[in-house]
């Protein structure tokens, strides 16, 4: 085993916040940045390599000297194979950015020689772990939307997001308000030249609203568009199922914050969360989901992932989650992201308007099986959010555990809650 030891700035901690594998090693400090501080098998130096050479200079290798010098032989391999860059242009900037600038350019390449059309602009899109994104400008005035997968975050996910990808097509046609995928050869996941993998888009217009920001009329018309994302993924087979409710993972994902907290001493409402989450945990009633039904599903449903214009949806966005699991974990995490305001809990009327809109396509969603998916959600996201050093963290998973908290809170009153 080498003991592996890396000191990281605070956006650092947020990319290795998404890595689920480096949970048990990473650690907060006050001001936001942190530490991974494990050990590893030796034959997994190649892989930490390669990954912490991806964080550029939000990481620092402190520990082994194998890895450091790992590093530096992939390092020195990558200044070999893009020795086309320009001399100069790499000392003003970082190698993140170096290598940034290298793979938009491998990318750009392909997709003029793919459209047979010269970019003249491109705009980066700053959302997201890892993945580079960027709306594209041709000369004859069209724009799309090109987003590049990082094959250390999504090497083994690219089948997975190849058939999302299919199926956010399939609904496309079927009149749901999201991307076209564009298609060469049939193929949607696209390689550049220098291997990097990515697809391209139809580029939407509309705005991001702010979680529980939403008004009651675009919180309507987002149940009416879930609602027919739904219906039309009823026509997708079913495949074997992705996710379920566990207890027993759950538990133990409590019992390590729990003994985390003995140690970090959190404050008082960290406190409280958690023994609410035992409490719940040791009375809920696990065979209650086997009623929800299965299907396929968004499965990241917050709303960063839609945009509006004026009182509708204008479009979803993001389908690569997509799984094989419950359609009421969406229903769930929209509901509360847009109904959840900081200050006042959740406000009803955008709960009703929301499940309103759904009843209009999904007749006979009654408030009980509402209020179960919400129970749904909480057993998919409390273990994520509910962490001895939530407060620690970076603002999206502070939001969430806002609407985690106040899930817990009124946990007995979740039917009178969303009753009509």
């Amino acid at each position: 085993m080498a003991h592996v030891r890396v000191e990281l700035n605070e956006e650092g901690v947020r990319k290795c916040e998404a890595e689920w594998w480096l949970a048990n090693h990473l650690h907060h400090q006050e001001d936001g940045g942190g530490w991974v501080d494990g050990h590893f098998p030796k034959r997994d130096l190649p892989f930490l390599a390669k990954f912490f050479m991806g964080l550029g200079e939000d990481a620092t290798v402190r520990q082994p000297l194998e890895l450091v010098h790992g590093m530096k032989e992939i390092l020195s391999r990558l200044m070999d194979k893009y020795a086309v860059v320009p001399a100069g242009e790499g000392s003003k900037t970082s190698e993140g950015q170096v290598m940034s600038q290298v793979i938009c350019k491998d990318i750009f390449e392909r997709v003029e020689a793919l459209f047979s059309k010269r970019i003249v602009d491109s705009e980066p899109i700053h959302r997201g772990l890892l993945n580079l994104k960027w709306i594209v400008h041709f000369a004859d005035g069209a724009s799309v939307f090109v987003k590049q997968y990082n094959q250390r975050r999504h090497g083994k996910k690219l089948p997975f997001i190849n058939m999302a990808l299919s199926i956010q097509e399939a609904v496309r046609k079927q009149g749901i308000r999201c991307p076209m995928v564009y298609s060469f050869d049939g193929k949607r996941l696209l390689t550049s030249s220098k291997g990097e993998v990515f697809a391209v888009q139809e580029k939407m217009d509309g705005e991001v609203v702010a979680p529980g920001q939403a008004t009651t009329e675009q919180m309507h018309s987002l149940g009416q568009e879930m609602g027919k994302l739904h219906k039309a993924l009823k026509q997708i087979p079913p495949v074997e199922l992705a996710w379920k409710p566990d207890r027993s993972r759950l538990l133990q994902k409590w019992n390590k914050q729990m003994a985390l907290a003995q140690v970090r001493q959190p404050s008082e409402r960290v406190m409280r969360l958690l023994h609410r989450q035992k409490q719940i945990l040791d009375r809920l009633d696990f065979s209650q989901f086997d009623r929800c039904r299965l299907g396929w599903t968004h499965w990241d449903c917050h709303f960063d992932n839609f945009l509006f214009e004026n009182k509708r949806v204008a479009a979803i966005l993001d389908f690569d989650r997509m799984r094989y699991v419950y359609p009421d974990l969406d229903v769930a995490r929209a509901l509360l992201s847009g109904s959840v305001d900081g200050q006042r809990g959740l406000v009803r009327a955008k709960a009703a308007a929301f499940l309103g809109g759904y009843r209009e396509v999904v007749p006979g969603y009654s408030a009980e099986r509402a209020a179960r998916a919400l129970r749904l959600l909480w057993t998919k996201e409390s273990g994520w959010w509910i962490t001895a050093d939530i407060e620690e963290r970076s603002a999206n998973p502070r939001r969430f555990l806002v609407e985690i908290e106040w899930l817990q809170q009124h946990w007995l009153e979740l039917d009178d809650f969303l009753g009509d």
